[in-house]
């Protein structure tokens, strides 16, 4: 066979060896890019969810139509939230007064999600909110 031809067999794997070699860091490079955006994409969901959680907080208290104190109402509406799971994220609210004072409460949302691993990843969010 004459070389003029065309490729040889031999030619031809090693193009497509070095094709390969070549190819798989490049699709290490997508698969990792894929996994950090939805890693982005979870924690962008579980901050969206804390803040709704710290909004609802801080309009609770700020409704002055009930028989309740301050702390009563915020510690209702933080027991509404605690421990509930919603779309696969986790959520933890705890209200405390703020260096012993009682117009002062400290407010703190945590967003879990990835439940099923041993140190699941999380979001916190912490707020002051005073009594007006």
């Amino acid at each position: 066979v004459n070389s003029k031809d065309g490729f040889s067999m031999i030619e031809l794997l090693v193009g497509i060896s070095i094709l390969s070699i070549a190819l798989v860091p490049i699709a290490g490079f997508f698969i990792n890019n894929t996994r950090m955006v939805n890693d982005t994409d979870e924690k962008s969901q579980a901050l969206d969810l804390a803040e709704r959680v710290l909004e609802d907080l801080k309009g609770t208290a700020a409704m002055d139509n009930t028989s309740k104190t301050f702390t009563e109402r915020l510690n209702d509406t933080a027991d509404t939230w605690s421990n509930k799971s919603l779309d696969g994220y986790e959520i933890d609210v705890i209200v405390q007064d703020y260096k012993g004072e009682e117009d002062l409460q400290k407010l703190t949302v945590e967003v879990s999600w990835n439940l099923a691993e041993s140190e699941p990843p999380s979001v916190k969010l912490e707020t002051l909110l005073a009594r007006r």
